[in-house]
């Protein structure tokens, strides 16, 4: 057997618990080896669905005929824990009292109070914990690893972890690994660091997968750092309400029209709208009649999550970097239309996602690190050669589904 420890920070509140969501917030082992799960999927766009469940289950365990117990033992410790309720973290002073931070309150739809619920309670960002990891076959700890990084680089715990809540990174291990090395000193230092690990993971899969997966169709941007975690989320969020409510450019006008033509006049549409690609349910509601129109899977599927996740990254001197990946899948299950509320029509599902891919290239100053990278020279530091400049192209193989 061999002992690992993995001492973790949360770089963004932290919303963790068990099934009442509404008490007090929690770090279970469960949750933290369902993450792992995910991220592990998410490394295999190329396998058939029954070898993927075979594979992951001797790896993480299972409950069913055949299925053994983990190879590795998961433990989580922590040290002082303290919690706030999702409203006050995100407050800032104003000079005229404390008033929450804007594009914060977007990309944490549902965690503040409502009519019905309270405010969410969560850990606090700078909250310390550990993993302790005891594999009991040492031959896999590297796809329980693996699956470490793309948790503490692409995504978070807890809810509203793929709109940035929950980051958390790697601070320490013991014994030490060459996968989480110290904290990059710079966003030009992550995206070399991002770029040169995603291009030895051999990602092929270029078709869609069947899951949310890597592949050779994802697209990973950092972005330029901000002072601290709050400057950070505010900057996204409100570039992100922005350009889904047509105040950017306008280009989902047309979106708006054509479900205030079905709420009017009943004006049934001939397809799904753009902005769907983002992740359904996917709702309107026009103030002006009081009237509302909702997106969401036909069939027994309740919802589609976004194929966008926003991740923060600490760096060294305390500031924050945005990460945004777009892992494209099938968008639902083959013979899964969309249907519109009012009226019931179902229209196929989308197929691209273009909309997502609009909203990553509007970071100009971004460093697109997958699938191909701009140059990685800061502004003040110099290219030492050509090589430095441009990725070399992936190199292909087969891909998995989620």
């Amino acid at each position: 057997m061999e002992h690992m420890i993995i001492r973790l920070k949360a770089v963004t509140p932290l919303f963790m618990g068990g099934a009442d969501t509404r008490a007090a917030p929690e770090l279970r082992p469960a949750s933290f080896r369902g993450l792992l799960r995910f991220w592990w999927r998410a490394l295999h766009p190329d396998l058939p669905p029954h070898e993927l469940l075979a594979r992951e289950n001797a790896l993480f365990g299972g409950a069913g005929k055949d299925q053994g117990q983990s190879s590795f033992a998961l433990l989580v410790s922590k040290g002082r824990l303290v919690s706030r309720s999702f409203d006050e973290l995100i407050r800032v002073d104003t000079g005229r009292g404390r008033k929450p931070k804007p594009g914060l309150s977007y990309l944490g739809y549902g965690l503040g109070k409502s009519e019905d619920e309270p405010s969410r309670i969560g850990f606090v960002p700078g909250t310390e914990l550990e993993l302790r990891l005891v594999f009991r076959d040492p031959g896999r700890k590297r796809e329980v690893l693996e699956s470490l990084w793309c948790l503490t680089h692409l995504g978070g715990a807890g809810s509203r972890s793929r709109r940035g809540f929950g980051s958390l990174v790697v601070t320490a291990t013991e014994p030490p690994t060459e996968l989480f090395p110290s904290p990059p000193g710079s966003h030009w230092e992550l995206a070399d660091r991002m770029s040169t690990h995603l291009r030895a993971l051999n990602l092929a899969a270029r078709t869609l997968p069947d899951h949310t997966a890597l592949s050779a169709r994802a697209r990973v941007r950092v972005l330029p750092p901000r002072r601290d975690w709050l400057e950070a989320m505010s900057h996204v969020g409100a570039r992100l309400n922005a350009y889904r409510t047509s105040r950017t450019d306008g280009q989902f006008e047309q979106d708006t029209r054509m479900m205030r033509d079905l709420v009017m006049s009943g004006r049934q549409p001939s397809r799904a709208p753009e902005r769907v690609a983002f992740g359904l349910p996917h709702n309107y509601f026009f103030k002006q009649t009081g009237s509302s129109a909702t997106v969401e899977p036909d069939r027994s599927y309740s919802r589609r999550a976004s194929p966008l996740l926003i991740h923060f990254h600490l760096l060294g001197g305390g500031r924050v970097a945005p990460v945004l990946s777009l892992l494209p899948a099938r968008f639902l299950p083959e013979g899964t239309d969309v249907r519109i509320e009012p009226g019931g029509k179902t229209v196929p599902a989308p197929t691209d996602f273009a909309p997502i891919e609009r909203f990553i290239e509007s970071f100009g100053d971004g460093i697109e690190v997958w699938p191909r990278r701009s140059s990685f020279a800061s502004p003040s530091r110099p290219c030492r050669s050509s090589s430095r400049r441009r990725a070399r192209p992936p190199t292909c193989a087969p891909a998995p589904t989620c």
